[in-house]
């Protein structure tokens, strides 16, 4: 019964998902889904790579320079990445500036967005003694899929 209310809950995020991305065009969400599909990719195993980097600067520059230089470099990917979807968006008017392209393709990549969101937190469920919530549903099993990338970009390189 309660992976039954999953797939209720996640279909329905699934729908407004692709409502919201009509509504706002593919201007707008492909940018988005770019940026979501990077946080999902990113959580794959490069911050643990980050993290080993910094530790060795750390050793070599000392805590203060490394606070500086990690808090230096989170602005930094910021203000680019909020550029970077700024031009994104542009281009893709550019592109395509017809209003009936803009809203069919704004809802599939709505769509896509909110599924890469579901299955970020499915992911984090499965991991929590909560897991039994999405465990038999059908996001559970689809994030199964993606579960093993995780896995084997768990260790740094040495």
């Amino acid at each position: 019964m309660i992976s039954t209310l999953a797939n209720f809950v996640a279909a329905g995020y699934l729908s407004w998902g692709g409502l919201k991305g009509r509504r706002r065009g593919l201007a707008v969400e492909l940018p988005r889904l770019a940026s979501v599909t990077l946080a999902l990719v990113t959580g794959a195993g490069l911050t643990r790579w980050a993290d080993h980097a910094l530790g060795e600067f750390d050793k070599l520059t000392g805590q203060v320079a490394a606070a500086l230089g990690w808090g230096g470099s989170l602005v930094g990917a910021f203000y680019l990445a909020r550029r970077l979807r700024a031009w994104m968006g542009c281009w893709i008017m550019n592109q395509l500036p017809e209003e009936r392209v803009q809203k069919q393709a704004g809802l599939v990549a709505g769509f896509m967005r909110t599924f890469v969101i579901s299955t970020i937190v499915t992911l984090f469920l499965l991991h929590t003694p909560l897991a039994f919530l999405v465990r038999d549903s059908m996001m559970g099993s689809l994030a199964r899929v993606v579960q093993p990338v995780y896995h084997l970009a768990y260790k740094p390189h040495p």
